[in-house]
Formats: structure tokens, sequence, C-alpha cells
């Protein structure tokens, strides 16, 4: 008997160097990702010229105005001077990237929003469904812009209870720690090159004074870029999309905040490259017949259809979510079209309801509660 445990000891002693290691490693790996936050990194400078100027746009214009939100699709889809015309106020393209995720776009969003202000909102489908999945884009910004994530956590807790914010950001934070490599962290260290300057179809040297997206003519682009649009495979948005996806919670949320500033959310479809694949499979119809009627069951406004806002190989740029100039135009008169059809806002009457205090027991403190407000539609 004494020797069995004499010989336990051993293995025992082992296992406790071996944690103790794996701890010790663990806490040096956090204070080398933690010592490199808020580091600038080549990779996002276009998206944080891009937001710079899609902000400076809309402070240079005054409410009430139109402002046109979502990913990179509204950035490449939407002509904001069309809607001008067609809606007598100002207008401004704040869509960026849908790599950056919801919460960072809503935060976005609201950061700019004002009293009378009417959004705008071309969704690319994914984002409907985030539920707290942390992508290489989404990793590597909230790493140079730590502040980004607190706010999208924030923003999260004050959208979920406490039963599905917590697992969600234990969930992305857990995401970020694994997905960041050594190499990252090292990039982070060193920081912009010198003499570093970002050029390329992405960024704010492309974007014009309302923020939308220039220099995407059909005769610009390059016979890769064709190729890679026409050998896209189709998209299964029907079967990953969560009817319960946290996403909606958050947009929820997002009106209150919209309507408590005076303004008003209207949803509306992207962009999108067609594939026969979206009209022949039972289960992604299904999700862009019933995305209209899915977003109404929230208490969202979504006009127009998915289908009408999908587009052959040739009106696409260089992504199946990005559209060559001359697709812009049909794709903003067809959005006018939708916002002007009956039932819907008129040419001339794009406004906001008033909102009202929404009642009912929360946890949130007195001032978040005043900011959870509902418009009186």
């Amino acid at each position: 008997m004494r020797q069995g445990k004499a010989q336990s000891r051993p293995l025992w002693r082992l296992l406790r160097s071996v944690a103790i290691g794996l701890l010790l490693s663990s806490g040096l790996w956090l204070l080398l990702v933690a010592g490199q936050l808020g580091r600038p990194h080549p990779a996002h400078q276009w998206v944080l010229g891009a937001l710079a100027h899609k902000q400076a746009s809309a402070e240079a214009l005054s409410a009430p105005r139109l402002l046109v939100a979502g990913g990179s699709s509204a950035m490449f889809g939407i002509d904001s001077q069309q809607l001008e015309v067609a809606f007598g106020r100002p207008a401004v393209n704040l869509g960026v990237n849908a790599g950056l995720g919801l919460p960072v776009i809503l935060n976005q969003t609201l950061a700019v929003a004002e009293d009378r202000d009417t959004v705008i909102m071309a969704l690319e489908y994914p984002l409907f469904g985030y539920s707290g999945e942390v992508n290489h884009v989404m990793n590597g910004f909230y790493l140079s812009q730590p502040s980004e994530l607190m706010a999208a956590w924030r923003l999260s807790y004050d959208a979920l209870p406490t039963s599905r914010w917590l697992p969600l950001v234990l969930h992305e934070g857990f995401q970020i720690l694994m997905q960041t490599s050594p190499e990252r962290v090292l990039q982070g260290y060193r920081g912009l090159p010198d003499g570093f300057k970002v050029g390329g179809t992405y960024g704010a040297h492309r974007l014009d004074m309302r923020g939308d997206q220039t220099g995407t003519g059909r005769q610009l682009r390059e016979p890769w870029m064709a190729q890679q649009i026409v050998a896209n495979a189709p998209r299964h948005y029907g079967i990953e999309h969560r009817h319960d996806a946290p996403g909606w919670a958050l947009l929820r949320h997002f009106q209150k905040r919209l309507n408590a500033k005076g303004a008003c959310l209207i949803l509306v479809p992207p962009a999108f490259l067609f594939h026969p694949h979206y009209r022949e499979d039972p289960v992604e119809t299904h999700f862009y017949a019933r995305l209209p009627q899915q977003a109404t069951k929230h208490g969202l406004t979504y006009l127009g259809r998915p289908s009408d806002f999908m587009y052959p190989p040739e009106d696409m740029f260089d992504t199946d979510f990005h559209l060559v100039d001359e697709g812009r135009q049909i794709n903003t008169q067809r959005l006018i079209e939708t916002l002007t059809s009956p039932g819907s806002p008129s040419a001339t009457m794009i406004e906001c309801s008033r909102p009202t205090i929404e009642t009912g027991v929360t946890r949130q403190p007195l001032a978040d509660q005043m900011a959870a407000l509902e418009s009186d539609q």
C-alpha cells in the first residue's frame, strides 16, 4: 500500500508542475496580448479613416437627415445624392464593413443620429443572426480598438438579460484570445510602418463627400474581380440563421435608443448577388421571403423584399455584396420606389414618430431606462 502511494507521488508532482506551467504561460500570454491593446495596425486603418470621414460628413449636415447605415453593401450599393433629390433632405452614407459586427455598426450609427433623423439600414443578412461569433476582422479591430469592444459589450448588456449577455461576452472574449496569433501580437507592438499610407479600393480616399464609395464603374472592374464573382458559391444564410439570435434583441434596443433621440429606423434589403440556389432551395427561399415578417414580429419596420434587391454577376464589383456604379443607381432607384410605395413613408414625409416611454420592470438604471423609449407608431 505504501509502495503504491509512493509511486503515485511523482505522477501528482508532474501533474501539478504541468498545471502551474499552463497557468504561468496563460498569464504571460494574457500580459503580452494586453500590452499591445490599442496599438494601431495597418489592416484597420482604412476602416478608421472611413468611419472618421463619414462621421465628419454627417456632422456637417443639419437635421433632419437620412442616415444610410449597414456594412459595405450600403457603402457600395446606395447613392446618397439620389436619396437627397428624392426626399428633399440631406443624406450621408455611414456603411463601412459588415465584418465589424452588428454591435459596432449600431454603436457607430447611434453616435451620429440626432433628433428627426431617419436611419435607412441595409444590413447584410448574417448580421441579423449575430450571436457573439468573432471573425478575423472583428478580432483584429477589437485588439487595436479595445474601447469599441467595451462599447459592444455595454450595448449587449443593455439589450440582453444577464443569462444571455454573460455567456455571449465570455464566448467573445475567449475567441479573441484563441484567435490572436503570436504574429498578430508582434505586429501590434510594432505599430504602423514608417510612411504607412492607406491605398487600394477601400478607405476614405475612395469616398465622396456623402460617404459613398467611388471608383467602382463597371469598366474599372479587373478581370479577376469578375471571375471571383462568377465563382462565388451560394451562401447558406437560411440554414445558418437562428430565429432566437441575440442580434434581434440588439436591433430592438437600438431602435429604442434611436427613438429616444427623436430618430427612427427603417430596415431595407442589402444589395446582394443573385444565385438560383436562393430560389430553388426551400430553406433559403423561406428565409428571404420571411425576413421582413420576422422583423415585424420584433417590432421593427422592414420595407422591401430581399429577392427584389438581388442582382446578376455583371452588376457586382468585387464581392457578392458590392455593386458597380451602374448597379448602385438601379438599386437606389429601387430603394426609393420601395420607400414611396403605398403603405410606406411618402417621398416628402419620411418622418419620425415621437417616442413614448416604455413601461415595465427593468434592471437598467434610470439613465438607461430613459434611453429605452419606443415610438408610438
